[in-house]
């Protein structure tokens, strides 16, 4: 369900967001796509709003295709808007900054996409900037929790598999 909104004008920047566990990923942002779309501040921006499956793939996997997302804006960005009958109008050129934006989930992930592009050496690193909303940088143990929650049940070892083969992010 990703969906981006392009610039009125050559694009100076990239701004992608990326949603939380169980978050959309437009409407995890709220009003701030209709507000953005109309404001001039934003006009040499383009704003991509990136959905992954957070619920059913593993941290690492939507890591992985979050990172091939970024690459592509970053390597071709004109060739992606072709690609998607997004502003094919627009002649070559290439982003100044990549913002990444990630709200919980989406923050551990974004921060592995900026660490591996940094750890390859990518150029397109050098451009990133995070901003990270309530990230989850180390992760919950959900099964701890229940336990914690319930203290330890005899129950609650099938339970745990159950769990496990239902979120395994």
């Amino acid at each position: 369900d990703s969906e981006v909104r392009w610039a009125r004008a050559t694009p100076t920047t990239c701004v992608m967001f990326v949603h939380g566990f169980n978050g959309r990923a437009v409407a995890t942002w709220g009003e701030f796509v209709d507000i953005a779309i109309n404001d001039a501040r934003y006009s040499r921006c383009d704003l991509v709003f990136a959905g992954y499956s957070s619920r059913n793939r593993t941290a690492d996997f939507s890591a992985g295709v979050l990172y091939s997302l970024v690459e592509a804006f970053a390597l071709d960005p004109k060739g992606v808007a072709d690609r998607t009958g997004g502003a094919s109008t627009r002649k070559a050129f290439h982003y100044d900054r990549i913002i990444l934006v990630g709200h919980s989930l989406g923050g551990a992930l974004v921060r592995e996409v900026a660490m591996v592009g940094k750890r390859l050496r990518k150029p397109w690193a050098e451009k990133v900037r995070l901003v990270l909303f309530a990230p989850a940088h180390q992760g919950a143990n959900i099964i701890e929790l229940v336990q914690m929650g319930f203290g330890f049940l005899s129950w609650f070892k099938p339970a745990k598999a159950a769990l496990v083969s239902m979120f395994p992010v």
